[in-house]
Parts: C-alpha cells; sequence; structure tokens
C-alpha cells in the first residue's frame, strides 16, 4: 500500500507493507503557490515511492481534520 499523509504543510508519502512497516518514504513542504503545485507535488511523491510490485496497490490518504457533529469543521484543505 502507498499511504500519502497531508499534516499542516508537510507532504509524506511512503510504501508499507503489509505488516505496517515503512518500506520507503519521501516528504516534503507543500507548495504554497496554488492548488494544481500542490497536486502535482502529490502526484511526484507517489511516483517516488511507487515500484511495479506495489503499482497495482491501494492508496491511503490520511488527512487532518476535526469533526464536530459529523460534520468536518477544520481540514487542510481549507487552507489551500
Amino acid at each position: 500500500m502507498i499511504g500519502l499523509t497531508f499534516d499542516g504543510i508537510i507532504l509524506t508519502a511512503a510504501t508499507l507493507l503489509d505488516g505496517g512497516e515503512i518500506f520507503a518514504s519521501t516528504e516534503q513542504i507543500a507548495p504554497d503557490t496554488d492548488y494544481r503545485a500542490w497536486l502535482l507535488a502529490v502526484c511526484a511523491m507517489i511516483e517516488q515511492v511507487r515500484t511495479p510490485q506495489n503499482a497495482g496497490d491501494a492508496l491511503g490518504v490520511a488527512l487532518p481534520a476535526i469533526i464536530q457533529d459529523d460534520v468536518v469543521a477544520y481540514s487542510a484543505f481549507s487552507l489551500l
């Protein structure tokens, strides 16, 4: 599995083994120019950790958020 986390201004991509161990990872500061640059950075990070062995694996995404009354009250996307 390839896991992505978006935590404040840090983007992280990692290849996770079945037991949850990190096999490979990359991290960078999120671009602050525009949303398209941010998405391109995420795509580039995925390609950095993608291998022929995990090309068909699931992609997991973790987004920091506060949920109140079953509604997302804060998300990193609100800062973009």
